[in-house]
């Protein structure tokens, strides 16, 4: 619903009525400026007091099918809104555009059609013209419950769920783009700056019916004219019980969308992340969103200043502006800065939401640059590799932040520059390394690992196994290695569905001769992704004729993670892994003297 709230302030000084600025100059903002129903132009609220007077990003969400939006969901309205909330501020607007609640992308069926939403887009663009010339369409289409079919019997969208194929969105977001193109803001620059949907981060589950970053990656691939990508909004949330206060799952999860748009050459678009938030249902929580919220905006100052961050001695595509949602309390009290203004006694910004809020405002962050990231990706280079020395994982820069992902009581140790996966002799035990934060679409990876131990962990699992995972998300591929320990398949290499482990993908499996897989074999692996095609190939103890050279045409996932990690499996040892484009060409040469004295 749309809060509504009234809140008194007190009078700018007088003088001259400024004109709206084009946007905002901090990387500050909010979702949803309080209620202007009772306060005139000019007239400071409680969010000039929190925003210390910076002009600071404002999303707001207006509706456009004229049969469901009532007179105040509508353009209309925000006219005196937009107004009020920027003039003699410093303000700037992200205005989400749909045609109600629950509709994003209209169903082939309904009767308020795509072309009719594209054309009420451009009345909005019209409408709205003094004040706003930067718009988002849609919002996290991949949900369920964003997409319900027009009720002719309540006159609403309160019908059933449907779910919308990127390639449907990404054919709506290019008719409503063009039409708002029609039209000219009047405030400078006068170029209309239309951003594709914002995608709800994480897994396809009974929440999104598919996992956000493969959306973003399909959306973007339908669009056969990339010009016509004005820019991207991004959502982000901070991890529950992650650490640095939830910052790191929180930005890691923007850096793999971003690692996706950058993919396609997309790095001079602008970027807004338009909800970042902390679910804070009571003051502990409250107070861990106050350590998040002001830590993430000088974290992704530090970022839009930087370089590096997604592939080495590449420029960080910037972030334009972040919007924390919400401001106002009501509906969405659990996330609100204004109700933790005054349930919390404390002003202290690592207490207080809404003065960390101030606080942040306080340091000044500049807006980020409308682009500054990678048009291209280098196609020829290595991109990261970890030989894993030292005593601890992440010791080489540069490097992807591997995650480690123990599961029933196994354990990742690095001893010597090798990375050990061990399942300590516990039930279904094991571990594994995965790229945390990165998203690799078109690749290669190279894994050198050797079977330190190849028995089972534990006699309540028939398998022993290690695999190569790559393109993970919802879906992806795994290249799984069953032991000659194990009871399931023995001594075999087969190619699986990740996620839908029955899934024999192009009915790839190939039995290893000899003793199989057994403790002290070493393995190569490269595994070159591009496009739908995926080739893999293994080399056994040195061998420089493949064991195995599948190719497999799949366009079941497209971008994810990359894994190495074992199941049951006593200990795997990890040499190297290295990444880097498709035609990368330095992978095996400069290791041919470990193949040969190790």
């Amino acid at each position: 619903m749309r809060l509504r709230l009234a809140l008194g302030g007190v009078l700018l000084a007088a003088g001259p009525v400024l004109a709206a600025p084009p946007h905002a100059n901090s990387l500050l903002g909010i979702h949803w400026y309080p209620n202007t129903d009772s306060i005139s132009v000019g007239q400071a609220t409680d969010v000039e007091a929190m925003s210390n007077g910076a002009g600071i990003w404002l999303t707001e969400i207006t509706h456009v099918d004229p049969a469901a939006a009532p007179p105040w969901d509508q353009p209309g309205y925000f006219v005196s809104h937009c107004q009020k909330a920027s003039v003699g501020k410093g303000h700037g607007f992200v205005f989400r555009i749909q045609p109600y609640w629950d509709c994003n992308v209209p169903h082939p069926s309904d009767p308020f059609t795509v072309a009719q939403y594209a054309e009420a887009a451009k009345s909005a663009a019209t409408t709205l013209k003094d004040y706003v010339h930067v718009w988002q369409v849609g919002n996290e289409v991949n949900i369920r419950g964003e997409n319900r079919r027009w009720n002719s019997s309540s006159n609403n969208y309160t019908g059933a769920m449907w779910e919308p194929t990127p390639e449907q969105y990404a054919q709506t977001y290019l008719a409503v783009r063009d039409k708002i193109h029609e039209t000219n803001a009047l405030v400078a620059p006068r170029q209309q700056v239309v951003l594709m949907q914002a995608v709800s981060p994480g897994p396809a589950d009974t929440f999104r019916y598919m996992d956000g970053n493969e959306f973003l990656f399909r959306m973007i691939d339908a669009v056969p004219d990339k010009s016509k990508i004005d820019g991207f909004a991004l959502h982000g949330y901070a991890e529950p019980g992650g650490t640095n206060w939830g910052y790191d799952g929180f930005f890691n999860s923007l850096r793999e969308q971003i690692m996706i748009i950058d993919s396609f050459g997309l790095g001079d678009r602008p970027l807004f992340v338009t909800e970042f938030n902390k679910h804070m249902p009571n003051a502990n929580e409250a107070i861990i969103g106050a350590k998040f919220l002001h830590r993430a905006y000088q974290n992704v100052a530090d970022w839009n200043a930087g370089s590096g961050g997604t592939l080495p001695g590449l420029p960080n595509h910037n972030i334009v502006g972040m919007t924390w949602f919400v401001y106002p309390s009501g509906g969405w009290s659990e996330y609100s800065l204004l109700r933790w203004k005054t349930e919390i006694v404390s002003t202290d910004h690592e207490q207080n939401p809404w003065y960390a809020f101030r606080y942040a405002a306080q340091q000044n962050h500049p807006a980020g640059a409308w682009g500054g990231g990678p048009t291209e990706i280098p196609q020829y280079s290595l991109w990261f590799e970890d030989t894993f020395p030292g005593s601890a994982i992440d010791q080489t820069a540069p490097l992807p932040h591997w995650k480690i992902e123990p599961v029933g009581g196994g354990t990742a140790t690095v001893s010597a520059g090798r990375a050990l996966l061990r399942g300590n002799s516990s039930n279904f035990g094991g571990a594994s390394l995965r790229t945390a934060g990165y998203a690799f679409s078109d690749f290669t990876v190279e894994a050198e690992l050797v079977v330190n131990n190849a028995a089972r962990a534990s006699t309540a699992s028939n398998e022993a196994n290690f695999e190569v995972r790559v393109r993970e998300g919802s879906r992806g591929y795994s290249l799984t290695f069953f032991t000659s320990a194990s009871l399931q398949t023995p001594n075999t290499i087969i190619l699986r569905r990740v996620n839908n482990w029955g899934e024999n993908v192009g009915g790839f499996q190939q039995v290893v001769g000899g003793n199989g897989i057994t403790t002290g074999d070493a393995f190569r692996v490269v595994i070159t992704a591009q496009g739908p095609q995926l080739q893999y190939e293994v080399y056994e103890n040195g061998a420089t004729t493949p064991l195995v050279n599948w190719t497999v045409n799949d366009g079941g996932q497209r971008t994810g993670n990359i894994r190495v990690g074992t199941y049951n499996l006593n200990e795997l040892a990890v040499e190297r892994i290295a990444v880097g484009g498709p035609q990368m060409n330095n992978t095996s040469s400069a290791n041919a003297a470990w193949w040969v004295y190790r």
